[in-house]
């Protein structure tokens, strides 16, 4: 039914993101993933929609690599990668590096930006303990360098879509932020293609 409500839509991509349980072993997981994957292009097929895997922060499909591993062996003419920006920063992962990685299976990349916060947590036991979470922010405050990931897809020739989810943990100041994201990926984008 989603596929054929996206057909009926022209909606020609559909994003996922591959997550799994602490306790699941990656592996196992992984080797789940593919078989579920490839049951799917059959739907893919009759109805022309694709499936776009992006890597996420957490327990499932984090890195550039992982995705990769994941998608060797489908059917990559409808089963491919959504590179996030934002999610590789926070894997440690330098846009060059990744998108290489990820270029052979390329549908989308995502733009938004991400830092790591140290927050205080309360343990299970009442004393408090510092730990890293993601603080999704704005283009230029954040882990993720938007014009070298711009420099290496024109470099290429990408012709998909630049994706801008609009995610921030002010999510109170989306309007705001994504105003000001988009002025930022429009000129980082004229720099790109016209540098001084």
């Amino acid at each position: 039914a989603t596929f054929a409500a996206c057909q009926a839509a022209g909606v020609p991509l559909i994003r996922i993101m591959l997550q799994r349980s602490p306790e699941e072993p990656y592996m196992a997981c992984e080797a789940r993933w593919k078989h579920e994957l490839a049951e799917l292009v059959p739907l893919c097929r009759r109805y022309g929609v694709k499936i776009g895997i992006q890597q996420h922060f957490g327990a499932g499909v984090f890195s550039s690599m992982e995705l990769r591993h994941v998608l060797e062996g489908l059917d990559t003419s409808w089963i491919g990668a959504i590179w996030d920006a934002a999610h590789s920063a926070l894997a440690g992962e330098c846009p060059e590096q990744a998108l290489d990685i990820l270029w052979d299976y390329l549908f989308l990349a995502n733009f938004k930006n991400a830092y790591y916060q140290h927050v205080t947590q309360p343990s299970p036991d009442g004393s408090d303990r510092m730990v890293f979470k993601p603080y999704f922010t704005t283009a230029r405050e954040g882990m993720a360098d938007w014009p070298r990931a711009l420099a290496l897809l024109l470099e290429r020739g990408y012709t998909g879509v630049l994706c801008m989810p609009a995610e921030y943990t002010e999510a109170e100041r989306v309007n705001d932020y994504i105003g000001q994201d988009l002025t930022a990926l429009r000129t980082m984008l004229a720099a790109v293609r016209n540098p001084v």
